[in-house]
């Protein structure tokens, strides 16, 4: 239940409620769009953990502090903890990923044309395909003509001519049409 929840995270029903609603948004757009799905971070707790019998196949559930030494079915000894597994799993891709920035970043250092990640050749078009426009330059209204200096991080399109209060375009662009 949501309060039961909400208490055990010590948030409010309502955060939880809205915590909820998001991931379920997230995981279905991700299905939707075909993306991959990453959950990670935060604490996990196992209040169960299921013992997995690798000599004939049984599973038992127990409480996760309950440790199983021998399958209750056919005495074996080789029985693995699931919730364990996957703790270790974790910790290991944690790892996986700490020595993988390390490398990147001492590939980075280490001289390589670009300093980038990728091969450094170039041949990229850029922003707006090639046609960046940089920082100087005149916004224009489409309608009447009318002027204004482009200013560094503001489309012009978001500009309303102080003329006629139509849309403003790049210069650029309005020649380019």
């Amino acid at each position: 239940e949501h309060l039961e929840a909400s208490e055990k995270m010590a948030i409010s029903r309502p955060t939880f409620t809205r915590l909820i609603e998001k991931a379920r948004h997230k995981i279905a757009q991700a299905i939707v769009d075909g993306m991959e799905l990453v959950v990670e971070g935060g604490n996990i707790e196992f209040a169960n953990t299921l013992h997995r019998c690798r000599d004939c196949g049984e599973e038992h559930i127990s409480p996760y502090s309950e440790d199983i030494a021998d399958c209750p079915e056919c005495g074996s000894e080789d029985v693995e903890d699931m919730a364990q597994n996957f703790i270790d799993h974790e910790k290991q891709v944690g790892e996986n990923k700490k020595e993988n920035l390390e490398m990147m970043k001492s590939f980075r250092n280490s001289g390589n044309p670009g300093g980038g990640q990728g091969l450094g050749r170039g041949g990229g078009r850029g922003r707006n395909k090639g046609g960046a426009f940089g920082t100087g330059g005149f916004c224009v209204c489409a309608k009447c003509g009318e002027k204004v200096p482009h200013q560094q991080g503001v489309k012009c399109t978001t500009i309303k001519c102080p003329q006629c209060g139509h849309a403003m375009v790049r210069e650029e662009l309005l020649n380019k049409e």
